[in-house]
C-alpha cells in the first residue's frame, strides 16, 4: 500500500513539473516583449525566446501559443507617444502670394513704357517714377499685361482730360471776340497780315474748341454758336497759314472746303462737313448762311465778334438783315430782283426765295422774279 502511494505521489510530481515548465517559459517571453524602446528591439526578445521553448513539448499547446503571441502587436507597433510627430500640413499659398511683386522693390529692367495708364485696380505701394512703373510691369511672373494695368501709377500718368466745359468755351469765345475786334473791320474786311502776327491767339482758340466739343447738356444755341465760330476760325486759319493769297479758291485745287483741317473733340472736320453735315441738318436755321464766312468778297461779311448763345438770335437776325438790305448783295429793278448765288446753292433752306427776302425789304414781294448774281471769290481783305 505504501509502495502504491509513493508511485502515485511520484507520478503527480512528474506531471506537475511538466505542466509548470512551459508556463514559466511563456511568462518570460511576455515580460521580455515589453522591455524594448524601439520597434527593432521589441522583435528581438521573441526571436531569442524561441530556442528556450524547444526542450519542452508545451510550445505546441494552445495556451502557450496564446501567451506568446498576445504581446506581439504591442511589440511591433510603437506607442503613439514614441511615434515621430507628423509635420504640419503647409497651407496652400494664397493667390495674393503669386500676384505681381511689390513695385517698390522690383528691379529696373529697362522695359518699354507700359500701356494702359488707368488702372482699374491700383496696386500699393504706387511707384513714384516712370522707371519704377516700367520695372513693375516687366517683372510680373503672372500676367504682365494685367499687372501693367493694375499698377499704373497716378503720379506718372498724364492727368485725364477734363470734361468738355461750356464755361471754358464761353471764355474762349470772349478771347476770339477780342481778336476779331482787333483785326476785322465793322464792314467785315480782314487784316490778314495783322492776324498772321497774332496767329498764336487764333491757334489757342481753335485748341479750346477742340478740347471742349459740344455736349448733350448744352443748349441748342450754345451748340450752334460753337459750330459757327469753329467754321469761321477754321477759315481764318486756312488763309493765315497760306497768306499772302489772292483767293481761297486758289488753295487745294479750288476745293479747300473738302479738306479735313479743323478739329473738334479730336475728330477732324472739313469746312464743308461742318456746314452741310452738322449745322444745316441739325439746326434747320437758314440764317446761318449769313453768319458763316468763306473769306470771299461776295460772302456775307465776317462779324467782328464771336457768336454766343446769350444773344445768338439777335446776332443772326442782324447778320441776315444787313446782308439782305445791302445793295452790294441784293439788286432790285421793279419786279426783278438779283440776289446772291447763296440763294441758288441753298435754296431749299429758304423755300420761296422772293418771299424770304420780302420779309426784310419793302421793294420785294413774294411774286418778284429772282435771278442770281456772279460770285466774287477775291479775298475779303482790307
Amino acid at each position: 500500500m505504501q509502495t502504491l502511494l509513493a508511485l502515485l505521489t511520484t507520478a503527480c510530481l512528474i506531471a506537475l513539473l511538466a505542466c509548470s515548465s512551459p508556463e514559466t517559459s511563456a511568462n518570460v517571453d511576455a515580460d521580455a516583449s515589453t522591455m524594448p524602446a524601439t520597434a527593432s528591439d521589441a522583435r528581438a526578445p521573441i526571436r531569442n525566446a524561441e530556442p528556450q521553448a524547444e526542450p519542452t513539448t508545451a510550445t505546441s499547446s494552445p495556451e502557450t501559443n496564446t501567451n506568446s503571441e498576445a504581446p506581439q502587436p504591442t511589440a511591433s507597433t510603437p506607442a503613439p507617444a514614441q511615434q515621430p510627430a507628423r509635420p504640419p500640413v503647409a497651407k496652400k499659398p494664397e493667390p495674393a502670394a503669386q500676384s505681381t511683386p511689390t513695385p517698390a522693390v522690383a528691379p529696373t529692367t529697362g522695359a518699354a513704357p507700359a500701356r494702359g495708364r488707368y488702372a482699374e485696380t491700383p496696386v500699393e505701394p504706387t511707384p513714384t517714377t516712370s522707371e519704377e512703373y516700367d520695372a513693375s510691369a516687366s517683372s510680373s511672373p503672372v500676367n504682365s499685361e494685367a499687372a501693367t494695368k493694375a499698377s499704373a501709377p497716378k503720379a506718372t500718368s498724364p492727368a485725364p482730360p477734363q470734361a468738355p466745359s461750356i464755361d471754358a468755351v464761353q471764355t474762349a469765345h470772349a478771347d476770339f471776340s477780342a481778336l476779331l475786334k482787333q483785326h476785322v473791320s465793322a464792314k467785315g474786311d480782314v487784316d490778314y497780315a495783322g492776324l498772321k502776327r497774332d496767329e498764336s491767339r487764333l491757334n489757342a482758340y481753335l485748341g479750346q474748341l477742340d478740347a471742349n466739343p459740344p455736349m448733350g447738356d448744352w443748349s441748342s444755341d450754345e451748340k450752334l454758336a460753337y459750330w459757327i465760330n469753329l467754321y469761321n476760325a477754321g477759315t481764318l486759319k486756312l488763309i493765315v497759314d497760306n497768306y499772302p493769297v489772292s483767293s481761297i479758291t486758289s488753295l487745294d485745287n479750288g476745293k479747300p472746303w473738302d479738306v479735313k483741317r479743323v478739329k473738334s473733340g479730336g475728330k477732324m472736320y472739313s469746312l464743308d462737313a461742318i456746314e452741310n453735315e452738322v449745322i444745316r441738318p441739325r439746326f434747320d436755321e437758314p440764317r446761318i448762311h449769313f453768319a458763316v464766312n468763306c473769306a470771299a468778297a461776295s460772302c456775307p461779311p465776317l462779324r467782328n465778334e464771336a457768336f454766343v448763345a446769350s444773344k445768338l438770335d439777335a446776332q443772326l437776325e442782324e447778320q441776315t438783315r444787313n446782308f439782305l438790305k445791302s445793295d452790294q448783295f441784293i439788286s432790285v429793278d421793279g419786279s426783278n430782283v438779283e440776289v446772291s448765288r447763296i440763294f441758288d446753292w441753298y435754296g431749299e433752306d429758304f423755300g420761296n426765295v422772293a418771299a424770304y427776302i420780302a420779309k426784310y425789304r419793302d421793294d420785294v414781294t413774294a411774286e418778284s422774279s429772282v435771278t442770281f448774281s456772279d460770285y466774287d471769290w477775291a479775298l475779303n481783305s482790307k
